[in-house]
């Protein structure tokens, strides 16, 4: 004998599957609005929508559907959508939110960003660069001189250590200046952007509703920078730190003369510099351009 469903039960779903299709019309109308807010507000009641949606159909999946094509229709409908929704991981927006996996949980205050002395910390991070630069000179210096004399003292192998270190750190805080900026950017100009999921990814699709005009001003200066050749070459530095540690080579003139330190090539067709030329010629990119974004907005 095959058990019936009651009419309540044909009434809440259905009208659970209604709910549904409209969320999900409100979504689209929101994306094609291109109203950030809109979307986050209409992708939750989207998902509310579903949910109840699929807890209905668990409550009616046991009983026999098969002599209502229509209802049995709607229940496989909301089982099939249950089952997408469990194996999606990824965020509806991962721009404006973020998925926790495992047992730990960031604790609120690593993971605030403290807006009036971002500027400075940008400023401070850029700083950092040029003390590493500083000593790297010192120690590439003394590792030349030895190389070049022969003499090759005790000092000579944590020299050659030392280099590599303050180059890697160089290129980390340059790139850590550049990713301050883009947090930066998403507090002054409320981009409403995850603060985890903060990256030059986001930033350039985000919309201001606070300072429109003065954020299409920052973006293009952005813009032009995250495009620049420079920029390049050193985000291809900071990330070969991943694999191994940049290796200086020793260039020497036709008469053996030890002219300074060069480093492999990060970019086809890039220009032929000394190390010494390579990392000012950064240097002085970086500060000039991110002082372009951050000095007109009075920060």
């Amino acid at each position: 004998m095959h058990m019936g469903i009651s009419p309540q039960a044909r009434a809440s779903l259905s009208a659970a599957l209604v709910a549904t299709e409209v969320a999900k019309d409100r979504v689209r109308a929101a994306l094609e609005a291109n109203d950030a807010g809109e979307v986050a507000k209409a992708r939750a009641v989207e998902l509310a929508a579903q949910q109840a949606l699929s807890l209905l159909a668990r409550k009616h999946l046991r009983k026999d559907l098969t002599q209502d094509a229509d209802l049995g229709a709607i229940v496989r409908r909301a089982t099939v959508v249950e089952s997408v929704s469990r194996r999606m991981r990824a965020p509806a927006d991962p721009c404006r939110e973020m998925e926790e996996y495992g047992p730990h949980r960031l604790h609120p205050d690593i993971v605030a960003s403290p807006l009036g002395r971002l500027p400075d910390m940008i400023r401070d991070t850029l700083k950092a660069a040029d003390y590493h630069r500083a000593l790297l000179s010192e120690a590439g210096n003394a590792y030349l001189l030895q190389e070049g004399q022969g003499t090759r003292s005790v000092w000579f192998q944590e020299d050659r250590q030392k280099t590599r270190w303050h180059l890697r750190s160089f290129f980390w805080d340059l790139v850590a200046a550049f990713d301050l900026v883009l947090v930066w950017c998403n507090e002054q100009f409320e981009l409403g952007i995850h603060p985890r999921a903060v990256s030059w990814r986001c930033v350039k699709d985000a919309v201001s509703r606070t300072q429109p005009d003065e954020w299409t001003r920052v973006l293009a200066t952005l813009s032009r920078f995250e495009a620049d050749a420079a920029f390049f070459e050193i985000r291809a530095y900071r990330n070969y730190a991943h694999r191994d540690f940049l290796f200086g080579n020793v260039l020497v003139s036709p008469t053996g003369e030890m002219i300074g330190l060069t480093i492999p090539y990060a970019r086809v067709g890039q220009a032929f510099e000394t190390l010494e030329t390579q990392l000012r010629r950064y240097a002085e990119f970086m500060s000039g351009s991110l002082a372009a974004v951050l000095e007109p907005s009075g920060a």
